[in-house]
């Protein structure tokens, strides 16, 4: 009976120990399962960290290439720009000097010295090159009309031609004796053409000074953005130089103030600095280039008026007259600040004066700075300043009282 009892107990125990290593054996399959589940999720994470990776590399790429489009268009755009401009320029034949254009508003000028007349209205003959009219000398006239006088035999030796070959054969000589004379009469055309090139203008006009003994504020605002360079900066100021020149410069005459303007309006000096040619013109050749980006001239005119630059305290009177001229060789940043801040000087009674310089300037936006349309001037360049000069002197004296 023990004997058996001990048997039941040793096999209860054995299930129970079998119990318990199966338990411990599902503990340790869950925990395994549990390590799994944790591996994939971190899998599942790392998966979808480079699938936003590979996005935002995707949007970066898109991002190059709407900007490589977006330069390829501004190139296209800047070629079409440069090829309308050429198509507008129209042909001139090259010669040594400067072509004066007069445009519609303002005199236009370029780097040639042959000047371009408008063709004549009241019917006079114009030579192949569209620049001079034909001598009207009764030698031309005269010579003219052997070659009409010759072209009738021609015409009536056809006929017989119609008959026989023969007669058609003969009167084909005097038909080439008779053209002859016609390019005899050539001849002396071509002499008056280049008779006439040799008075044509090679050098600038010369300006007449202002002898006026009136009070005026004059201040010069000077384009100083990179699009300019060093040497034509040099060119500038050389003429806003040469411009004060032709002024009777006084403490109780004419003073001269100047800013220049790029991303940022500097003032140099006011109008109370100089008070003689020689120490005025020696200021502004000073002046060096600051190179800097951005043609902001909306912040040029700002300036003058929050300076209050016409004021007393900077060298103003109150009854002088009050002259701004622009110098600017592009289009502003902002055409309508621009406008606006023209507006509010031109409200305070200042007459201002713009010059565009080069192929960028913008027509319209010269004329919403200046005063009136007639206050505009344009020059194809700043080698070229120097051909605007004596017109820029007379209508600036013509403005003071």
């Amino acid at each position: 009976m023990r004997l058996l009892l001990f048997a039941a107990e040793c096999c209860s125990g054995g299930h129970a120990r079998s119990l318990n290593s199966r338990w411990f054996s599902s503990v340790r399959y869950a925990r395994s399962l549990r390590s799994r589940w944790f591996s994939s999720v971190s899998y599942a994470r790392s998966l979808r960290s480079r699938w936003f990776s590979s996005v935002s590399y995707a949007r970066s790429l898109r991002s190059c290439w709407f900007s490589s489009v977006t330069y390829a268009r501004s190139l296209r755009s800047r070629w079409f720009s440069s090829k309308l401009r050429i198509l507008s320029v129209p042909y001139v034949e090259e010669t040594d000097g400067p072509i004066y254009v007069e445009p519609t508003d303002g005199p236009i000028y370029s780097e040639h010295t042959d000047p371009i007349y408008p063709e004549p209205t009241d019917g006079t003959k114009v030579t192949d090159g569209g620049l001079y009219p034909e001598p009207t000398d009764e030698a031309e006239t005269t010579t003219a009309e052997p070659t009409t006088t010759t072209e009738e035999p021609t015409t009536t030796t056809e006929e017989p031609t119609t008959t026989t070959e023969e007669p058609t054969t003969t009167t084909e000589e005097p038909t080439t004796t008779t053209e002859e004379p016609t390019t005899t009469t050539e001849e002396p055309t071509t002499t008056t053409t280049t008779t006439t090139t040799t008075t044509r203008p090679t050098a600038p006009p010369t300006p007449k000074p202002c002898t006026k003994r009136t009070k005026a504020d004059i201040i010069l605002l000077l384009d100083a953005s990179t699009s300019i360079g060093k040497t034509n900066w040099a060119n500038q100021v050389k003429f806003a130089a040469g411009v004060t020149e032709n002024f009777n410069v006084g403490k109780d005459d004419v003073r001269f103030g100047t800013v220049i303007f790029n991303r940022n309006a500097t003032k140099i000096f006011d109008l109370n600095k100089y008070f003689d040619h020689e120490s005025l013109s020696k200021a502004l050749l000073g002046i060096k280039y600051p190179n800097n980006q951005g043609t902001y001239t909306h912040l040029g005119l700002q300036f003058i008026t929050d300076d209050k630059m016409f004021s007393t305290a900077s060298g103003g009177r109150d009854d002088a007259n009050n002259i701004l001229m622009v110098m600017t060789d592009g289009q502003s940043v902002k055409p309508k600040e621009t406008a606006k801040a023209a507006e509010a000087l031109k409200a305070q009674g200042t007459t201002v004066i713009a010059v565009g310089i080069g192929p960028d300037p913008s027509k319209t936006e010269l004329n919403a700075i200046a005063s009136k349309p007639e206050y505009v001037f344009l020059s194809e360049g700043y080698s070229m300043l120097e051909y605007i000069k004596r017109d820029l002197v007379s209508l600036t004296c013509e403005t003071i009282d």
